[in-house]
C-alpha cells in the first residue's frame, strides 16, 4: 500500500476520501473493513448507486481475506458470494442505492462504506445514517468529485476547505 493508504488503514473514525479514479481507495477500504470484521467484530454494509459497483468492494475484500485471514472465511452457506462475505462470523453485505436510497433501509452495521458518495441522492443519507446509529459505527465515504453539491461535498468542504490552517 502507498503511504496515504497506510494512514487511512491506521485511522479510527469516519473517513472521507475525495480522489481521482484508480488510485486505490477501494483496495484500502476493503482491507480496512476485513480487518475490522476480524479484530473488532463489526458487520459492514457496502453501498453504491448500482449493485455491481458495491459488489466490487466485496470482491476486493474477499481477495484480501483469502490472503490474510483464510481460516476465518465462512464455509458452506456462509461461503463468499457476490453480495456477501462472512469473515470471523461477521458479515459484509453489498447493497444498491438506486435513485432514492431506500434499498439500504433495515440494515445494521458497524461500518457503512459509501462508494461514489458524491453521487448519492439526498434521500439516501436519511435512509443510510440509521445503519450505524444503533452501533455507534463509522461512515467511510469514497468518491471522485461531482460538483459542489450534496452531503459528500458539504462534509468535504467542512473537513478540507473550511478547516483552520495549522
Amino acid at each position: 500500500l502507498d503511504d496515504w493508504q497506510e494512514e487511512v488503514k491506521a485511522y479510527e473514525g469516519d473517513i472521507l476520501l475525495c480522489t481521482g479514479r484508480r488510485v486505490g481507495k477501494t483496495e484500502v477500504l476493503a482491507q480496512k473493513a476485513v480487518d475490522a470484521m476480524v479484530k473488532k467484530k463489526q458487520n459492514v454494509i457496502v453501498v453504491s448507486i448500482t449493485e455491481d459497483q458495491s459488489q466490487i468492494i466485496i470482491q476486493v475484500a474477499t481477495d484480501y481475506a483469502y490472503r490474510k485471514y483464510e481460516k476465518f472465511i465462512g464455509k458452506g452457506r456462509d461461503k463468499p458470494k457476490l453480495k456477501e462475505l462472512v469473515v470471523a462470523g461477521q458479515k459484509m453485505q453489498a447493497r444498491p442505492v438506486g435513485t432514492t436510497g431506500d434499498a439500504c433501509r433495515g440494515f445494521t452495521g458497524g461500518i457503512l462504506i459509501v462508494d461514489e458518495a458524491a453521487r448519492m441522492p439526498t434521500r439516501f443519507w436519511m435512509a443510510a445514517k440509521p445503519i450505524i446509529l444503533t452501533t455507534g459505527g463509522s461512515i467511510w465515504m469514497a468518491s471522485t468529485p461531482f460538483g459542489k453539491k450534496g452531503y459528500f461535498w458539504k462534509k468535504f468542504d467542512e473537513a478540507y476547505n473550511q478547516k483552520e490552517p495549522k
